[in-house]
């Protein structure tokens, strides 16, 4: 038996419970009580795939978990049973998978009323609304409306990776998340007062939408009216919708698309030289991709390296390349139209999206296919001159890169 404080606890049971919105969806959603049977499909699918019955949770484990040891300022708890539903959450470990709440004090913590413009309009002079204030602390994060009604949603402790703050909250009844990336940077808690982010969620009919935020935290005596009203002018991001599936369907319908795309993404299966700008210099980074598989390829630059990912084609015409690693994650969409053969593509410009070491961006890309093996091209960034860049320029490419500003997403630095 080990001891565990309150606050590990407390972490586990809120990692728990939004594991179980997701489980129990269909059944009205998740509520801790003090009925075993409550806690039965939970239990299932932690034990699913364990073959040691002395590691199997039962429901009165995890019944006491919830009910009983999450209000125990120490509770003494079995390791091996707590590894184990450690390792369904995704950590290796209960060592590895609790944060010392009591040693980790974020800059950001606090709470922030949320400003954004709710309106697809682009103009600047849209008004800006607020609408809910978020909490985050090292016990969870809260995202609730200003005036008391509406829906609540509540989440894990926010991460910090790289200066950039990860919030993934939950509706209650299990319906949809919400998700927030706030740039903090290494700013300290009093430049935190104003913080630009993104969020991600679902609009009222539900459809997928996105957009700008500004979190103010609540306890600024003077907010700054002009400072915010200068963010939003200068920065004039409206709130962007998905497409519907019903308009996908219906492209699809118009354009008939009976492509193989498996076929055709075996074109695909090569060695590419990635060529992007670098920030607003006059200079371009140059990186190597290595596709073998649909879910089979690697990338590397000076900047990234990504061994995840995932290659497939969206509305019969646009070629997604999405790779990934633990901390970051970049897409590149190519234009191939309804080609077919997509092993004659030797050079074909594109534009990516990536998280960045440091703050989302997005720009143009030139893929080049070659014959040279991966492990043999260098991977550096080159003056404008360098020969390397020949097709490029002699296609014109290189000028327009160079021409176009690489889009990056506002720091918090900028708006002091």
């Amino acid at each position: 038996m080990e001891t565990y404080t309150q606050e590990q606890i407390e972490q586990l049971c809120s990692a728990l419970e939004l594991r179980a919105q997701e489980i129990y969806a269909d059944l009205g959603g998740f509520k801790a009580n003090a009925t075993p049977k409550t806690y039965a499909p939970l239990a299932r699918i932690i034990n699913e795939g364990a073959s040691d019955k002395q590691i199997w949770v039962k429901e009165e484990w995890l019944r006491n978990l919830f009910y009983y040891h999450r209000n125990e300022t120490n509770c003494k708890l079995n390791k091996v049973l707590l590894d184990h539903v450690c390792l369904f959450l995704g950590a290796k470990n209960a060592s590895e998978f609790f944060v010392k709440v009591n040693t980790i004090d974020y800059p950001c913590y606090g709470t922030y009323n949320i400003h954004w413009k709710s309106t697809t309009a682009s103009s600047a002079n849209i008004r800006v609304s607020v609408d809910y204030k978020l909490l985050l602390s090292a016990n969870g994060s809260v995202f609730e409306p200003l005036n008391g009604n509406g829906t609540h949603y509540v989440g894990m402790p926010v991460k910090v990776l790289e200066g950039n703050a990860y919030i993934e909250l939950m509706h209650p009844g299990g319906l949809e998340k919400v998700y927030l990336i706030l740039h903090v940077g290494i700013a300290n808690t009093e430049d935190l007062n104003y913080i630009s982010g993104l969020f991600l969620a679902v609009d009222a009919n539900p459809h997928p939408c996105s957009g700008l935020i500004l979190a103010v935290r609540t306890e600024e005596e003077n907010v700054n009216q002009n400072l915010i009203d200068e963010y939003f002018n200068r920065f004039p991001v409206p709130l962007i919708k998905a497409v519907t599936i019903d308009r996908i369907r219906k492209m699809q319908k118009d354009l008939k698309i009976t492509d193989n795309h498996d076929s055709r993404l075996q074109g695909m299966y090569s060695v590419f030289k990635v060529y992007t700008r670098v920030s607003d210099k006059t200079l371009v980074d140059m990186g190597k991709l290595e596709i073998n598989g649909n879910k089979q390829l690697r990338y590397e630059s000076e900047e990234n390296s990504y061994r995840l990912g995932e290659l497939k084609v969206i509305g019969g015409t646009n070629l997604i390349i999405e790779m990934r690693n633990d901390l970051r994650m970049a897409t590149i969409t190519i234009d191939i139209k309804h080609s077919q053969r997509l092993d004659k593509f030797e050079f074909w410009p594109g534009v990516y999206m990536a998280t960045g070491a440091v703050k989302p961006s997005c720009g143009l890309v030139y893929l080049e296919r070659t014959n040279e093996k991966f492990e043999d091209i260098r991977v550096a960034e080159l003056d404008s001159a360098d020969n390397s860049l020949k097709k490029m320029r002699d296609r014109g490419y290189l000028e327009e890169m160079l021409g176009t500003k690489n889009i990056r997403m506002p720091q918090s630095r900028e708006i002091d």
